[in-house]
């Protein structure tokens, strides 16, 4: 075996392979310098694309790859051999740049000396401006965000018996800190339950007693204002404004309220004491002349304000200890016929108007926040502001009045709730239609109510209404046509504010029921037998005046328009007692009231400009006095008298009927408006020891000027008919329980 490999194998020289080595590296060098040619027109293709820059020493230029071009024989493949050298590249295209222009030129220069003005001028400073400001996250907020919004939720459905226990895992809990503010107060049943600290509490506490001030000063302010008014009335050393003496009866001095002239001269139509006698309420009329006054004229900004005042009536709230200016104006949209200070709530004031409207005020609302006018001729001026109403029903076309409102009362409360009741008010139009208001105090605007003012807290809310004239014979004067039954005057009884006592042109006093089912006993209240009937025109005896008595609520006067007064009781239909001939001939009797201070006394005011004053203990069946209402200087034709019926003089002329006596057509309409009002005020507040006018009652009564009513008289009463006789109260049952 080994030999034949021997013999096969063939020896090789060295010299054989010589040729075929030379060979292969002729080839390889073929091939560098192939592949070095073609990388060398690679560049030169690559520097004819690129832009030409300036040269480092001249204007010319060469690509921006200088590497390419410069590179030399040293860049060649490391083989062993040199390089061929490479090719010059051909020079690239010349790019031209035009010079700068002289207007260039010049707007470089403006520029630039511009630039540099400016920087003569402005002061630079570094601004720290926060773009954006977002408070650290709590905790909880970054765990919520790096935990993400996912949720599992597991789920065990299947028929498994609920009534066995499932083994499952064990909940786990887990502690993070968060944000609470350190003046809350969290109920916990735990020891560790927060507390607030030391400045939180300093500053809780401040914010509750400065809340709990403000509302005690709201409510304590009327009653401040009330005891300083009385204390000013009552004052012995004659700052007592009402000095003016006078010669009536009834009278020992007297003071005439009357309105800036700025305002017009006005009718007086209704007026009201409040519950502690300090103040009267007083609505008036349109004025009489349009125009303010020359001294307003010549202030531009005030002329605006009356010429709206102007276009109604108002009301004035004036405080007895000062009669010089009214305390409140109140602005009316329409002409008052009634108004009202509720005993209850003496801060709201209520007027009715001849449109059909209930309007409210409130009169501790800043006077500030209403448009205000100076009055005077000289500095200094006194600024008196015009509050506009609160509340009006006009806007309730549909609910609200729809002829004038004849009058307006509260209704009686219980003396138990008196303080925690809400107030109701009612009000009757000449038609006969009763409606029913709750007063809403501390409520927010209602967008929906628009009879309710801006930044207003009260509001009126409609609860009840019904007819007092239905099933009510109409009244037929003679040859003339059948006339609608028009209602004067209204009062609940106090007793049972459910039934209603109410004084038309009829010679009948109706009775009604708030609910119009509910029958009542007697359904009206007769005239009486002395009384004229009804049907003669010239002695029509309809209703004008209706009092309850204020200590014996079951007995009320009326007042007939044929000059005529009777006693009645609320279960009987006839009157107990029947006052006639002691008016003039022809004189109705426009208002009767009983005294707060006599419960044997009452006050009945004829059209005549008369007063007569009756006291039940006489028995007489005459008025004690009869005199005039008001003042006449010192040629009244009245004089003081120890007695009797009358205190006219003998042979003393009649009053001349003149344009504004009562036989003027012109002027009927305002006579009746004649009201009186007496201080109705309790035996409690009016009777303070040590005060000089402690037993001081007050009455007020609208007055006549020269030839048209232009003020009221504010009356202090004499000792006689301002305090009461022993157990006279108790003398009167017996009177009225024998009749």
């Amino acid at each position: 075996m080994g030999d034949d490999y021997d013999e096969d194998f063939e020896d090789y020289e060295a010299d054989d392979f010589e040729d075929d080595e030379g060979g292969a590296a002729e080839a390889a060098k073929a091939q560098a310098e192939a592949e070095a040619a073609q990388r060398a027109q690679q560049r030169r293709q690559q520097a004819a694309r690129q832009p030409l820059v300036p040269a480092a020493g001249g204007s010319q230029t060469q690509p921006l790859q200088q590497a390419n071009i410069s590179r030399g024989p040293s860049a060649a493949p490391q083989s062993g051999r040199m390089m061929p050298p490479m090719a010059k590249a051909e020079p690239a295209p010349r790019r031209f740049i035009a010079p700068p222009s002289n207007e260039a030129r010049q707007l470089k220069e403006q520029r630039a000396a511009r630039l540099k003005a400016l920087r003569s001028v402005l002061q630079l400073r570094a601004v720290d401006i926060t773009l954006y400001d977002a408070p650290p996250l709590t905790p909880y907020e970054l765990h919520t965000r790096h935990a993400g919004t996912k949720r599992v939720k597991n789920v065990q459905t299947g028929d498994d018996d609920v009534s066995v226990g499932v083994q499952t895992e064990e909940i786990e809990t887990d502690a993070f800190a968060c944000q609470w503010p350190e003046d809350g107060t969290v109920a916990s049943t735990t020891s560790s339950s927060l507390e607030a600290s030391a400045s939180a509490q300093t500053a809780t506490l401040l914010t509750a007693n400065i809340g709990r001030l403000r509302r005690f000063l709201g409510s304590a302010g009327q009653v401040v204002e009330t005891l300083c008014s009385e204390n000013l009335i009552a004052a012995a050393s004659g700052a007592d404004a009402v000095q003016q003496p006078n010669a009536l009866p009834f009278s020992v001095r007297h003071s005439l309220l009357q309105l800036p002239s700025a305002l017009g001269e006005r009718v007086p139509h209704d007026l009201t004491f409040d519950a502690s006698g300090g103040g009267l309420l007083v609505a008036y009329g349109k004025p009489l002349d349009q125009e303010p006054p020359a001294e307003v004229l010549s202030r531009k900004r005030d002329v605006a304000v009356l010429r709206r005042l102007a276009a109604g009536g108002c009301l004035a709230l004036w405080k007895i200890y000062a009669p010089e200016m009214p305390w409140a104006m109140m602005r009316c949209a329409g002409v008052p016929s009634c108004c009202m200070l509720p005993e209850a709530k003496p801060h709201l004031a209520f007027a009715g108007t001849e449109e059909g409207a209930v309007q409210l005020w409130n009169l501790r609302e800043p006077g500030a926040s209403h448009p205000s006018v100076e009055l005077g001729d000289k500095p200094p001026f006194d600024r008196l502001h015009l509050r506009s109403p609160t509340y009006a029903s006009d806007c309730l076309a549909m609910s609200s009045h729809t002829s004038p409102v004849a009058s307006l009362t509260a209704l009686p409360i219980s003396g138990d709730a008196q303080e925690d009741a809400s107030l109701s008010i009612a009000s009757l139009d000449v038609e006969g239609t009763l409606i029913i208001w709750l007063v809403l105090e501390a409520v927010e605007l209602d967008a929906h109510d628009l009879g309710q003012a801006v930044g207003s807290k009260e509001r009126l809310l409609l609860t009840g209404s019904t007819s007092m004239t239905g099933g009510v014979a109409p009244l037929a004067r003679g040859n003339s046509a059948v006339l609608p039954t028009k209602c004067v005057h209204f009062a609940f009884v106090p007793t049972d504010p459910t039934r209603v006592v109410v004084g038309t042109d009829l010679p009948q006093l109706l009775h009604r029921s708030r609910y119009s089912s509910v029958p009542l006993s007697p359904d009206a209240f007769e005239p009486g037998t002395d009384v004229p009937a009804r049907d003669a025109p010239q002695n029509a005896s309809g209703v004008a005046s209706i009092a309850f008595h204020p200590k014996l609520p079951a007995y009320f006067l009326v007042g007939r328009v044929n000059g005529s007064a009777a006693l009645y009781h609320v279960d009987d239909a006839r009157p107990l007692r029947t006052f006639v001939g002691f008016a003039a001939p022809g004189a109705a009797l426009v208002h009767v009231c009983w005294c707060p201070a006599r419960p044997s006394v009452f006050w009945a005011l004829d059209s005549d400009d008369r007063m007569h004053i009756f006291d039940l203990l006489k028995g007489s069946g005459m008025p004690e006095v009869t005199c005039p209402v008001a003042t006449r200087g010192p040629d009244s034709p009245t004089r003081r008298m120890g007695g009797g019926a009358s205190f006219v003089q003998p042979g003393a002329p009649e009053r001349r009927r003149a344009p504004g006596d009562p036989d003027d057509p012109a002027t009927m309409e305002a006579m009746r408006k004649m009201r009186f009002a007496l201080d109705a005020r309790s035996e409690s507040a009016n009777t303070r020891k040590g005060s000089a006018g402690a037993r001081q009652r007050l009455a007020a009564i609208t007055c006549r000027g020269h030839q048209r009513l232009s003020g009221v008289e504010v009356h202090v009463l004499v000792e006689r008919y301002a305090t009461a006789e022993a157990d006279e109260l108790i003398k009167l049952e017996h009177v009225l329980d024998a009749l």
